[in-house]
């Protein structure tokens, strides 16, 4: 006969840091749950406070654990060795839970087997205007997850999971110092092992979000500098996840687009205008579905949320910039690279095809092919029109290129094969252009669709050479390069451990051998002239020194 449990069910962990403006709060909201006592504990976990935190906690019924300062992701896993239940569920200092929100968080993980992970809901009782905004976010990221069977992505400030499964993944990863998308990789681990995790947007917390335009923008600074190093991990999650809205990426693309037209306008003059124009068009057409779900509850905010998220799509793509600059990691810092000169010479090519219709007559002259001249007649539009389209040529140029999968982490580096795909990439962008002309009418020249080809194709192919060498460059000379130990000393690592060693352009460099029975250094001549010696550091039993 099974012996009763003994102990709470489930465990409520709190990592706090100088929380003693809001922890009192959450622990008030905690003690109010409609769940019984007995049956779940809180635990916090004091992550270095300095402040009156630790007195605050010492006068409720919970658990008190001190660390020394090493992060909320250390704090939570400190939390999780001293809990007691089999499932776990986290909430930060500076949240208010609902009354139901622990039972709410509880019910998938106890009624269906499969469930391991449990993501609930966002609200704020603030006024202002940002707070709102920011709330609107949360709000139509939730509408989409509501549509979900399963999701990729539960934040910490309201998650649960089966203790088993989270301590099998070893739990956060405390290379994340701050509370920023250390959840994010842990849940990206979650779905990686195909464990299923829903949302419930029943379960609720009320938190204060920030409430000026600088904080906000900091925020967002801050996720995007962070979510790098979670994509260096997980690349595949660049291109969609369960959680971040793909008319972001477009958002922050057409805002450093804009930027673009405002500095390109300085030596264009005469395109000011439109460059401008079409720039904002395009934005705020993509800003339209965020618009519209807005404007149902809010109407204030909606008339000013193409603004809000134009500094969003700035603050997020600078933070993406930084966080790239700083991991130094060709993984994504070279398809990055590769995306942004691709702009510019999609809009280079559009510009130099401008100038070469207006001077056409000029240019043949002096080329001495001035009977051609008929087959270059000017359109029925001026000629200023098409660079209203330059925003949208150059978003369906990234999606052709992404499409040859020109973009992914894995054709990063040089291979012939490359300006082949080059080739049917920017062949395809001209077919395409060409039959989007002829459908809607539009000035239809294929003389002016063929000069585009040549111009976008060349351009391409010395951009992309110039990129692959420079990256080459790098990599020869030990930027970003993967340090290998190799285990055992038989033929197949010598042959492994000369060809790294000869080829540095690969990116690795071959630290030393192990090996149980051989301890000797191993040599062999390099291709360049002179004796190569690899040591080998000691036995297997050696390898954590």
């Amino acid at each position: 006969m099974p012996t009763a449990r003994r102990g709470p069910k489930f465990s409520v962990i709190i990592p706090v840091y100088n929380g003693e403006k809001t922890i009192a709060s959450c622990l008030e909201a905690l003690a109010a749950q409609d769940v019984p006592m007995q049956e779940f504990e809180v635990i916090v976990v004091d992550d270095g406070s300095t402040d009156n935190t630790a007195q605050i906690v010492k006068q409720f019924d919970v658990k008190y654990i001190y660390q020394e300062n090493k992060g909320p992701a250390t704090a939570r896993n400190t939390g999780v060795r001293h809990a007691q239940g089999d499932i776990i569920v986290f909430t930060d200092a500076d949240c208010v839970p609902e009354p139901n929100w622990l039972r709410e968080m509880v019910t998938p993980l106890v009624s269906e087997a499969d469930v391991v992970a449990v993501k609930g809901a966002y609200r704020t009782k603030q006024k202002q205007l940002v707070a709102r905004f920011a709330q609107a976010e949360f709000e139509e990221r939730f509408k989409r997850l509501r549509k979900r069977r399963t999701i990729d992505f539960v934040d910490s400030y309201s998650a649960g999971f089966k203790k088993k499964v989270f301590d099998e993944l070893g739990g956060f990863n405390p290379r994340y110092p701050k509370a920023n998308n250390e959840d994010v990789e842990l849940s990206f681990r979650v779905a990686q092992k195909h464990h299923k995790m829903v949302f419930r947007p029943e379960a609720i917390v009320y938190h204060t979000h920030p409430d000026t335009i600088c904080q906000y923008a900091k925020l967002k600074f801050s996720r995007a500098y962070w979510r790098t190093f979670v994509y260096d991990k997980f690349p595949r999650k660049v291109l969609k996840d369960s959680y971040t809205p793909q008319t972001l990426k477009l958002q922050i693309l057409l805002a450093f687009y804009l930027l673009g037209a405002l500095l390109g306008s300085l030596l264009f003059q005469e395109l000011v205008g439109w460059l401008i124009a079409s720039s904002i068009i395009a934005f705020v057409l993509c800003c339209l579905p965020f618009t519209l779900f807005v404007a149902g509850r809010d109407k204030k905010l909606a008339l000013l949320a193409p603004f809000f998220l134009f500094v969003r799509s700035l603050a997020f793509g600078f933070g993406l910039l930084a966080g790239l600059a700083s991991q130094k990691r060709r993984k994504l810092l070279f398809p990055t690279i590769l995306i942004a000169s691709d702009i510019v010479v999609c809009n280079i090519s559009l510009v130099l095809l401008y100038w070469l219709r207006s001077h056409v007559n000029l240019v043949l002259g002096v080329l001495g092919l001035s009977e051609y001249g008929q087959y270059f007649k000017p359109g029925i539009l001026p000629p200023r029109i098409y660079f209203m389209m330059l925003p949208g040529i150059t978003l369906l140029w990234l999606i052709v290129f992404g499409a040859f999968g020109l973009y992914r982490p894995a054709q990063s580096t040089f291979r012939p094969s490359q300006l082949a795909r080059d080739f049917f990439a920017v062949s395809q962008l001209a077919i395409i252009l060409m039959a989007i002309l002829y459908l809607f009418r539009l000035d239809y020249s294929r003389s002016m669709v063929l000069l585009f080809w040549a111009i976008s194709l060349v351009l391409t192919t010395l951009e992309r050479a110039l990129i692959y060498s420079v990256q080459a460059l790098l990599l020869g000379k030990g930027y970003d390069k993967l340090r290998v130990l190799i285990v055992g000393t038989g033929e197949s690592a010598r042959l492994v451990g000369h060809k790294l060693h000869s080829f540095p352009k690969l990116g690795y460099e071959v630290v030393g051998f192990v090996d149980d029975t051989n301890l000797k250094s191993l040599n062999w001549r390099s291709p360049r002239g002179g004796l190569v010696s690899i040591p080998v550091l000691g036995p297997t039993s050696r390898l954590d020194s």
